[in-house]
């Protein structure tokens, strides 16, 4: 069954008594008898963040969570039109973290006023030199663990309350504590991890991934292309946390296998306000459905609004701690299609008897195949069992998703999951290419443009093999391929039809046919030679007998050769 990495978040918030100063005693400075030095520490409010669905492009900057020591804070600020720069060591007692005092954080205020300081840069690092943890490594410092995001704070709603930079005001004859919000990123809910000093007060945030579904009004399901809105409360009048238009709240759609796909959608959400009901929603999700040409067409894009509850969103959290499910959706005209009045059919709107507690219902998938319990009920498949039939290959994708696969068997050709006898009498041979292109030597095959492609031949026939020398020349015949059936064995030529032209390695693959015509997947055998010595003059045809199987037309072929041009000098 398909798990998805839970991306949890640990937001600690560091409380540094902002209010709380104590006097200190004051020196005069040497060249102004009327001001007085304060001395600043700046503390932090930590937020740890998810880093595997935080998909804001300005999280960018934040570096991943680690369990490592805060040992130094770098630190940018300026007042009186200076700017200055920092490092601070960071001490701990049994209340937590603190920064040592520092003489470079003694800042001049005049005796009857006030300096204002701005922080611009703000960051915590691990002094651990000998090991890099990543791009946010110095080799002075050691891995930056905390930082303090700069940017619009309207980047951060919902994160943190005050981007960098950051002003405070200082007094004569205080020492005051200053807060900084700091961000960083983890992959799950980890221990409180303290940025600087102080108490720490644990909160949570929280993956929630949305997979949905289109039904038309014949109850026929198709994997949706959609976006979404979400916003922190019960209306499009809350705190915004993702937008539609934004790629990071689109689904990702494509083709898996020759099926149209999509894959789930996961977003970073936070807790539910303390003073509300589990069953009360907090959330509002905004789904907009969108036209899928290839797929089911077009169809009706009005938005679809869900209020989502706390309930809803923990029934999807696995108790293994690391992974969570998926909340599966549907949109369009079907029974149990969202009908845009804010709950979930069968759910109450507060999560109640949603896929995720009551995985039973018919538009439900528990295994996570894409196939719902209706179409797995059609098809006779497990709708617990992503894979029924253990051969490797999922129901959705499967062609005989109950058949299985016996020891020893090899695929069907052109029939995924399907399987059948292995071919008596063959003993597949294979080989490499491995002489080099460059200079005046050229790779060249019968699709100039792959390789790999495979040709049917049903009779005698000659391939032309082309190569590309480049923009003047870009389709070159350099070679013949001549393919013939001498009784029960192929024969294939390769020959040059210019004499400067030499063949200096190639590989030649076949595969026969079964009795209806179709190339036996797990039979083939391939001959290979590689750096060719060139003979003086005319080189002559390469001939290779394939004569391991009893072959007969249609037979299957790829050629590859490098072709040199053996021009001799003045």
């Amino acid at each position: 069954m398909k798990k998805y990495t839970n991306i949890y978040a640990l937001v600690g918030v560091i409380m540094l008594f902002f209010t709380s100063c104590s006097t200190d005693r004051v020196e005069a400075p040497i060249d102004d008898t009327n001001s007085q030095y304060t001395t600043i520490t700046f503390g932090a409010l930590l937020n740890d963040l998810a880093n595997r669905s935080m998909q804001k492009g300005h999280f960018a900057q934040v570096p991943t969570c680690s369990d490592a020591e805060p040992a130094v804070a770098l630190i940018e600020f300026s007042y009186g039109g200076e700017d200055y720069s920092t490092t601070v060591a960071i001490l701990k007692d049994g209340s937590g973290y603190f920064t040592d005092y520092s003489n470079d954080l003694k800042v001049p205020v005049p005796s009857d006023g006030s300096t204002m300081v701005t922080v611009t840069s703000f960051m915590v690092y691990d002094g651990n030199t000998s090991v890099a943890s990543d791009a946010f490594y110095s080799a002075e410092f050691g891995n930056l663990i905390w930082i303090a995001p700069k940017g619009d704070d309207a980047q951060f709603d919902g994160y943190v309350e005050d981007a960098l930079p950051a002003q405070f005001e200082v007094f004569p004859g205080t020492k005051p504590y200053f807060d900084i919000e700091v961000l960083c990123f983890d992959r799950r809910v980890v221990n409180e991890y303290g940025y600087v000093f102080f108490d720490i007060v644990p909160k949570t945030i929280y993956p929630l991934c949305l997979f949905v579904n289109y039904c038309n009004a014949d109850a026929r399901h198709w994997v949706a292309d959609y976006s979404i809105d979400l916003y922190f409360g019960t209306n499009a009048n809350g705190i915004q946390l993702y937008s539609n238009s934004n790629p990071n709240a689109m689904a990702t759609t494509g083709m898996n296998g020759g099926e149209f796909s999509a894959d789930p959608l996961c977003l970073v959400i936070p807790g539910p306000p303390a003073n509300l009901g589990n069953d009360d929603p907090y959330l509002y999700l905004v789904i907009y459905p969108q036209d899928w040409t290839d797929s089911y067409g077009d169809i009706d894009n009005t938005p679809v609004p869900v209020q989502l509850s706390w309930n809803m969103v923990n029934a999807l959290l696995n108790d293994d701690g690391t992974t969570n499910e998926y909340l599966h959706l549907l949109v369009g005209e079907c029974e149990d299609a969202l009908d845009g009045d804010g709950t979930i059919p069968g759910g109450g709107g507060g999560g109640g008897d949603t896929c995720a507690t009551n995985p039973t219902g018919s538009t439900c998938d528990p295994d996570n195949d894409n196939l719902t319990n209706a179409e797995e009920a059609a098809l006779g498949t497990d709708p617990n069992d992503a894979d029924t039939d253990n051969d490797g290959v999922n129901d959705n994708l499967d062609q005989c998703a109950l058949d299985g696969r016996a020891e020893g068997q090899v695929a069907l050709a052109g029939q995924l999951g399907c399987w059948t006898d292995p071919v008596v009498g063959c003993n597949p041979t294979d080989c490499d290419l491995t002489t080099t292109a460059g200079g005046l030597c050229y790779n060249t095959s019968i699709d100039l443009a792959d390789s790999s492609i495979i040709y049917k031949v049903t009779e005698n026939k000659s391939f032309d093999l082309r190569g590309d020398k480049g923009a003047l020349e870009p389709n070159v015949l350099f070679a013949n391929a001549n393919v013939m059936l001498d009784g029960s064995n192929l024969n294939v030529t390769l020959n040059t039809p210019q004499d400067f032209d030499k063949i200096k390695g190639y590989k030649v693959k076949i595969w026969p046919s079964d009795d209806s015509g179709n190339r036996i997947v797990d039979c083939f055998h391939a001959l290979c030679d590689n750096g060719i010595e060139f003979p003086e003059g005319n080189q002559t045809a390469i001939s290779l007998t394939f004569s391991t199987y009893e072959y007969k037309y249609p037979i299957y072929i790829t050629v590859e050769a490098v072709v040199c041009e053996d021009i001799p000098g003045p």
